[in-house]
């Protein structure tokens, strides 16, 4: 096994991972974690083939975010997901980010609890089953998409209503979809 880091070229085995996962992570957020953070998301290769990945982000040296613990389920229960968790803290105890945080999974709990992370409050996900909407007859939005000082502004707000500075992630959201912003 070799643990390294992560790269562009290892998106397509990210977004295998999250599949055999049922998770639904695209591309485009593989990359922007990369971008974020290019030295903080790692890889678990077998055989040359990638079988585990986890990824931080951190925002303002304040406190960070560890997303895309993945394993194989084929290489489950091996210490994969654990030796990625401890590469993780690692890379941000070297940082110097003292606050880490995650969503935990019902099957990530028991690894996340061995390694000192506690519930900082439950949450649930649900959903509303139902056929999906004919979206050619949804009349799309005439509201411009916002000026270069207006997603400025927007990025101010959220700063300071969130505690930190997100602005890469929300520049990087806005490129990608900008009839949302």
């Amino acid at each position: 096994m070799l643990l390294r880091i992560m790269t562009e070229q290892d998106v397509p085995a990210g977004l295998r991972l999250n599949t055999l996962s049922g998770w639904n992570q695209t591309a485009a957020d593989w990359q922007r974690f990369l971008r974020n953070s290019p030295r903080g998301c790692f890889v678990m290769e077998h055989d040359r083939k990638v079988v585990g990945t986890a990824t931080t982000i951190s925002y303002d040296r304040r406190f960070a975010w560890i997303g895309m613990v993945l394993v194989d389920p084929e290489y489950r229960k091996q210490g994969i997901g654990t030796k990625l968790l401890e590469q993780t803290i690692e890379y941000l105890d070297r940082s110097q980010i003292l606050t880490m945080k995650l969503d935990a999974t019902p099957f990530g709990k028991p690894l996340y609890a061995k390694l000192g992370f506690v519930p900082e409050y439950e949450i649930e996900r649900w959903i509303l089953k139902r056929p999906p909407p004919d979206i050619s007859a949804v009349p799309r939005s005439s509201q411009p998409h916002p000026t270069p000082a207006e997603l400025e502004q927007i990025c101010e707000l959220d700063k300071e209503l969130f505690g930190a500075d997100r602005t890469i992630l929300l520049r990087s959201l806005h490129e990608q979809a900008p009839e949302l912003t």
